[in-house]
């Protein structure tokens, strides 16, 4: 019993894990239940009290789970301030209080109950958790003083025993009932991540799929696997049996290696002949794909994992892109013109062997100089003012005559024609110049002009009148004697 002069532990009434049993106990501002009301019952007969209560202290409060022969409206609320519990002092300590005239004992003589309800004796057993903690009492009350014997505390602690297996049948009731909402709510979570992540695995862009066992046998794959493989029934059977083709091109020799050494396989762009369809000509594919070991937890070698893409349209297109690119480098290095490809600052970045022969450079000696290098001084004004316009998106082309300097030094002239290449966005990227030879004419005009300035010169120094006529007979020329 407690020692009237042991003071109640405040600290282990508001402790936060007493507390937060008490929540989890599910019993705070519940009903009324005949279970408990069937024990106030039996403690006010046993002990030939007026008041007896089931009492859950809280915080600032206690309420009543079950309370008998209380006044209105304690009846009706259930609960009173923490100020007119007796059983806060039970609670605090973990211990019994029994008090035979309230009026006198120190810790309860100035509670207000004692005047306002007139309660003059109290007795109660503190409802103690199997992990210590006190949730509140059960108590009776009198209003009159009493001596309660040793038959009555007794009587208590049997009922307040009664009362405390009650409260863990239903606080295991409630946490097997928690346990069971927790599991069907993760069992539903899990089904939903499931029915997610099948969705993701049907619907990949990569094709997936496993196999079992030294046989290879599929288990499982997802949509882009039964596209690739013509929607065959590959489920439960051997690749082998399931794709003669993979036996034939060795994939299942490297499924047996990736098997007994643990090594994944990996394919970049492979060629595959696969029969999609059963009257259907074998079709060419190609595949980038992974066999990846599967590794149990006792590190033992289940299967094979296959994951991998379908990449035959971009194979397909890379080589459409290779080939065309080799015919245009095919017909550029073959032109019998000189053709070249400079960037903006004129640095010359392709040359095919025609202009290489007419500068006199060798293969590639010209790549990496700029074509104002080899572009004779007079003629760089009328380049610049040409590339300006072109620049500027006056002209999309130009033409001009000009001579060029020779790897030697000598001079040459070509008929030059130029371009401007521009990017997928509009944006000027590069030049492109074709150079024809027109050295030889140039020469030719030059050596008609000089003959035909000696011939005049003779025809104006001549002593006889000279004239020329034209088929028609129309005079075109004639000399100072003459004129």
């Amino acid at each position: 019993m407690l020692d009237p002069s042991v003071r109640f532990d405040v600290t282990e009434l508001d402790s936060p894990s007493r507390l937060d049993a008490l929540r989890r106990s599910g019993l705070l501002d519940s009903p009324a239940e005949e279970s408990f009301d069937r024990l106030t019952r039996l403690a006010s007969i046993l002990l030939q009290a007026p008041v007896a209560l089931v009492s859950l202290v809280d915080r600032d409060r206690q309420f009543f789970k079950s309370c008998l022969g209380l006044p209105e409206p304690v009846t009706a609320a259930r609960s009173t301030p923490l100020a007119y519990s007796f059983c806060q002092h039970a609670v605090a300590t973990g211990r019994p209080l029994i008090v035979h005239d309230t009026r006198e004992h120190p810790l309860v003589s100035d509670n207000p109950a004692i005047a306002e309800f007139g309660v003059m004796a109290y007795a109660g057993i503190p409802l103690v958790t199997d992990d210590g903690h006190a949730l509140g009492t059960l108590c009776v009350l009198d209003t009159v003083p009493r001596h309660w014997t040793e038959r009555d505390v007794r009587a208590l602690d049997d009922l307040a025993a009664a009362a405390m297996t009650e409260i863990s049948l239903r606080h295991q009731l409630a946490e097997r009932k928690e346990a069971e909402r927790e599991r069907t709510a993760l069992q539903r979570a899990l089904a939903a991540e499931r029915e997610r992540l099948g969705t993701l695995f049907e619907q990949a862009p990569a094709f997936i799929a496993w196999t079992r066992g030294p046989e290879h046998i599929y288990e499982g794959a997802n949509r882009a696997c039964h596209e690739l493989v013509g929607f065959r029934d590959i489920i439960g059977k051997s690749v082998g049996e399931a794709l003669p083709e993979a036996v034939e091109q060795g994939l299942v020799a490297e499924l047996d290696r990736v098997l007994e050494t643990g090594q994944p396989f990996v394919a970049e762009g492979m060629r595959l002949v696969l029969r999609r369809a059963p009257d259907a000509a074998p079709e060419e594919v190609f595949v980038n794909f992974v066999y990846q070991p599967l590794d149990e937890v006792d590190g033992t070698r289940s299967g094979i994992f296959i994951h991998g893409f379908d990449v035959t349209e971009h194979v397909r297109a890379t080589n459409a892109v290779r080939e065309s690119e080799a015919h245009h480098r095919l017909i550029f290095d073959e032109a019998g013109i000189g053709m070249a490809v400079c960037d903006l600052t004129g640095r010359i970045e392709q040359a095919n062997a025609a202009v290489c022969e007419f500068l006199g450079y060798g293969e590639g000696e010209l790549v990496g100089l700029r074509y104002q290098d080899v572009t004779h001084p007079d003629d760089l004004p009328l380049d610049q003012r040409e590339s300006a316009r072109l620049l500027s998106g006056e002209t999309s082309r130009f033409t001009h005559e000009r001579r060029y300097i020779r790897r030697d030094g000598s001079l040459v002239w070509g008929l030059l024609k130029v371009a401007l290449l521009r990017d997928v966005e509009g944006t000027p990227a590069r030049r492109i110049a074709q150079v024809k030879d027109i050295t030889d004419r140039k020469r030719a005009e030059d050596a008609l002009r000089e003959s035909e300035s000696r011939t005049r010169a003779l025809l104006e120094t001549a002593h006889e009148g000279v004239g020329v006529v034209d088929q028609i007979g129309m005079t075109i020329y004639v000399n100072a004697r003459l004129g």
